[in-house]
């Protein structure tokens, strides 16, 4: 009686696992070894911020007294949330960007981001950076483009830029060495599967010959 033999699909599984496994194993060690050898890393990024209003202010002049009266626009708010999510939107501000020479220091994904204030008639548009200029920049011409987009999509003017950007906030960003040890560990399963990808092509090639 013979012994269980695996099939070559098996085998080159089983391979496939040991290969990505060591190969993790070890870019773990050297992240653990370097994370134990570097201080976590501190990286600074700039914040630009603009906010926009979308609260409706009429004002009359009644028996000579102005009379001023404010009207919420905590129902407007959320369609400007949602105007910033949009592919136009997203699409217009990535030209934009691309126009001001900011698309390489910039990810709109990433680097652009809004919120809802506590007083529901505002939106802060948020631009991180770490270079304080390219901040300030991009959190002023995202509010442009977004106001823009959101009037041409609900045709509605009661929206604009309350305080625009002038200067950068300075934050800063820690690297943990355990965002190390996991970013080695991701590095050494990516080469692991790089590496398997490489050694077939060459056997293809070896083989044709």
């Amino acid at each position: 009686m013979t012994g269980f033999k695996p099939s070559q699909t098996l085998q080159k599984l089983a391979h496939l696992i040991k290969v990505v496994c060591c190969s993790a194993l070890i870019f773990a060690l050297l992240g653990i070894g370097y994370s134990w050898r570097r201080p976590a890393g501190v990286a600074p990024l700039y914040q630009g911020k603009v906010l926009i209003s979308f609260a409706k202010v009429q004002r009359q002049h009644i028996a000579e007294t102005d009379v001023v009266h404010y009207s919420s626009g905590g129902d407007v708010a959320p369609l400007f949330m949602d105007t910033m999510k949009a592919p136009t939107t997203v699409k217009a501000l990535q030209q934009a960007l691309t126009k001001a020479n900011l698309a390489t220091k910039l990810d709109i994904a990433n680097n652009v981001t809004s919120k809802q204030q506590k007083d529901a008639s505002l939106v802060q548009i948020q631009v991180t950076s770490h270079q304080p200029k390219a901040a300030v920049q991009g959190a002023n011409l995202a509010a442009r483009v977004a106001v823009r987009q959101f009037k041409q999509r609900y045709h509605l003017r009661r929206v604009r830029i309350l305080v625009p950007a002038t200067q950068a906030e300075k934050q800063f960003r820690i690297t943990s060495r355990g965002e190390l040890i996991l970013k080695s560990t991701f590095i050494g399963i990516l080469l692991g599967f790089l590496w398997i990808f490489a050694r077939e092509l060459w056997q293809v090639h070896v083989t044709s010959k």
